[in-house]
């Protein structure tokens, strides 16, 4: 039992991460093209 919730724990610092990063990179981008156009 607390292993899987560990686990769980774990899966959602992944995706929360994960959709950070995503987010971040978009940011990043779309003002890296806005600073070019």
């Amino acid at each position: 039992m607390m292993l899987r919730s560990a686990f769980m724990i774990r899966s959602a610092f992944l995706a929360v991460t994960a959709f950070a990063t995503t987010c971040g990179l978009l940011a990043y981008v779309d003002a890296a093209a806005s600073g070019v156009g």
